[in-house]
This record gives structure tokens, sequence and C-alpha cells, in this order.
């Protein structure tokens, strides 16, 4: 990977942060749970979404997404065990 893209995804974590604590912890997760439903994975579209009533949004929260974690290198919970 580049470092250019490197620091560009340091820099988005770190955005994301930020506006964690601007706009607290539920909120930004809210936020998330949105862009994910909609498939938007930018730092721009989460701040958008914050920056809009979006409590009035309809969207489906009864089935959020789920991240496909199946890789052979993720330990399951059986590993801890």
């Amino acid at each position: 990977m580049r470092r250019a893209n490197i620091l560009s995804k340091l820099l988005s974590c770190q955005g994301v942060l930020h506006l964690a604590t601007k706009n607290g912890n539920d909120k930004v997760d809210q936020a998330a749970g949105i862009c994910l439903q909609f498939d938007y994975v930018s730092y721009r579209k989460l701040e958008q979404i914050l920056s809009m009533d979006f409590q009035n949004i309809k969207w489906d929260e009864a089935s959020p997404t789920q991240l496909d974690l199946f890789h052979e290198n993720i330990r399951g919970q059986m590993y801890y065990k």
C-alpha cells in the first residue's frame, strides 16, 4: 500500500474520532449504521449525514448490515476460550 494512501486512511480515522467527540458516540453510531445501510463508506458521507436531521430518515433498522468477517487469519471466539 502506498504511503499516501495509508496517510489518507489515517486522517479519515482521526476525522471520525473527532466527529464522535463533537457529536457524541451514539449519534455517530447511528449515522454510521445509515452509511452502512446505503453502502456509503466515506468520511464526507458520514459528515453529511451528521449535519442533517437524520432522526427523520426512514431506514430499515431491523436488519443492520453485517460485515463479512470470514477470513483464514481472523480468529473466532472459540480461539479465545
